[in-house]
């Protein structure tokens, strides 16, 4: 067996013959509930993926496996995994979207995943094509920031000062990474929709979201950024730096433009500033090597 697959398992004993079909010599990697742990063969440890929650970090998470120290030189990897899904409607739609692109987004990886959900219990949502995303009403309160109409380009470095401004008192990872997601999505706004774009920023006690909404038609595939573009092309680093900068983002037509929404905790927690800042670094690190190679910076 090769490939991504889905199993919908009745107990442990289930998950163990998962693994019969690995192939000689292949890299296991386990990242199950961590009662399964003790009971499945020797592997690679991880913790259970939280795909309710930045689905596209626990994706690229996955991509970094090839790479990781511990994977012996030309061993296929063989990945058993227990998707944590939450618990919400906004939870499950997450966890949908990362069952969803999960095979695009690793393949030509060599590595064949299993995920595996208890067939008590696991919402059927889980398993269903996502869907786009509905408007949102603006939050109940008044904008920290609510920026002048902007018809060029050029005004990215003045709101990008002007956002990290209105964010001083986060923790400086959730600042950072924050500021990064909503460059990429207003740099988007300029290139791939139309001017004029807008830009609003609330900031309460628990959570900081941003709206950036231009004149184009925007884009109606939910799994957008949801897998990088293709290795040497300028397309689809940013979307995939937003989703894994920030706990959310959505978007949607309406009559005023098309509308993408940012909004992340002010503290989450170690694991996922870890992910923003892994993703930030990647993603810098694919423009240099874009731009040595003659090129111009990815989009």
């Amino acid at each position: 067996m090769t490939g991504h697959h889905i199993l919908r398992y009745d107990d442990a004993d289930e998950l163990r013959a998962a693994l019969t079909d690995r192939p000689a010599g292949a890299f296991v990697v386990l990242a199950c509930r961590p009662e399964h742990h003790a009971l499945l063969p020797d592997g690679l440890r991880l913790p259970r993926p939280a795909v309710h929650h930045r689905p596209v970090a626990a994706l690229a998470a996955l991509r970094r496996l090839p790479r990781h120290p511990a994977r012996p030189h030309g061993a296929p990897i063989w990945l058993l995994a227990e998707p944590d899904v939450g618990t919400t409607r906004a939870d499950l739609a997450r966890a949908a979207a990362f069952e969803a692109a999960r095979p695009a987004t690793l393949a030509g990886e060599p590595m064949t995943t299993i995920t595996a959900y208890p067939r008590a219990g696991t919402p059927a949502g889980v398993f269903e094509p996502p869907l786009p995303d509905a408007p949102m009403p603006d939050p109940d309160a008044a904008a920290a920031l609510r920026l002048p109409t902007s018809h060029d380009r050029r005004d990215i470095v003045g709101i990008r000062a002007r956002l990290s401004v209105s964010l001083a008192g986060l923790p400086t990872l959730v600042r950072t990474d924050f500021v990064a997601a909503v460059n990429e999505v207003l740099t988007n706004a300029y290139v791939h929709g139309a001017p004029p774009v807008d830009v609003a920023v609330w900031v309460t006690r628990g959570r900081v979201e941003c709206r950036v909404t231009d004149r184009g038609p925007g884009f109606r595939d939910p799994l957008t950024g949801y897998r990088p573009g293709p290795v040497g092309t300028r397309s689809g680093t940013g979307l995939w730096l937003a989703r894994q900068a920030c706990d959310e983002l959505t978007a949607w037509p309406g009559p005023g433009g098309f509308t993408v929404r940012l909004a992340t905790a002010v503290a989450p927690g170690p694991a996922l500033q870890t992910q923003g800042a892994l993703a930030r670094a990647e993603v810098a690190a694919a423009r240099v090597r874009f731009r040595q190679s003659g090129n111009r910076r990815p989009r």
